[in-house]
């Protein structure tokens, strides 16, 4: 699971920023900085190997 779906997810089960923090030894100010962007699609990752189309 990713930081943002683990971040995302206690934050669902009302866990706030310092909780959020210490459970996912991450700094406070990325936990908030994920909550603030809840709702921003989620970045595509390349699949290895794949290699980008060039136009």
């Amino acid at each position: 699971m990713s930081l943002r779906k683990q971040v995302l997810h206690y934050a669902d089960l009302d866990y706030d920023a310092d909780e959020i923090s210490r459970l996912l030894h991450v700094d406070r100010r990325l936990v908030l900085q994920i909550e603030a962007h809840r709702n921003d699609p989620e970045p595509a990752t390349s699949t290895e190997g794949e290699q980008p189309t060039l136009i």
